[in-house]
C-alpha cells in the first residue's frame, strides 16, 4: 500500500490524507531524517496520535512500526553492499550504538542483523516488512 501512496498523483489522494502520505514517503526515502514519531507528525501536520489514528484508518500499523520497518529496509540495502559494517549504519540511522539496531531488525523480520545481510533478498524483505505494517 505505501508504494501505491508513493505513486498516486497528488490529485488523487483525499486532500486531508496529502501531507499524511508525502510524510509516509519521505520517511522511507531517508528514514534517518525522523528521530521520532513526534517528528514524522510535525511533517504529516498532525499530533502523534492523529496520525497514529490516520495510520489504523489507512490499513497500518502505528507510525512507529512503519518508522523501524523504513529503517530495517534502509539497513537490509546498506547491509547488503560490501564493505558497510553494522556500527557505522546504526550510527547513520540514529542509534547510540548496534544493540537497538539488531533488536529492531530482530523485532521486524525475526532474523539477526548477519542472517538478514546474507539470508534475504529485497523482495523477501519486503514480503516481512509488508506483514508487519499492513493490517
Amino acid at each position: 500500500r505505501l508504494y501505491v501512496f508513493q505513486r498516486t498523483p497528488a490529485w488523487v489522494i483525499p486532500r486531508d490524507t496529502r501531507f499524511e502520505t508525502q510524510a509516509v514517503a519521505r520517511l522511507y526515502r531517508a528514514p534517518q531524517a525522523f528521530r521520532t514519531v513526534h517528528q514524522l507528525a510535525t511533517v504529516a501536520g498532525r499530533r502523534r496520535g492523529q496520525l497514529d489514528r490516520w495510520m489504523l484508518r489507512a490499513g497500518l500499523a502505528p507510525a512507529k512500526v512503519v518508522m523501524l520497518a523504513a529503517r530495517v529496509a534502509w539497513t537490509h540495502h546498506y547491509l547488503r553492499a560490501p564493505g558497510n559494517r553494522f556500527k557505522t549504519l546504526a550510527l547513520r540511522l540514529g542509534y547510540p550504538d548496534t544493540v537497538g539496531l539488531g533488536r529492531h531488525v530482530k523485532w521486524m523480520t525475526g532474523m539477526t542483523p548477519t542472517q538478514l545481510r546474507h539470508g534475504v533478498d529485497a523482495d523477501e524483505l519486503l514480503e516481512l516488512l509488508l506483514r508487519r505494517i499492513v493490517r
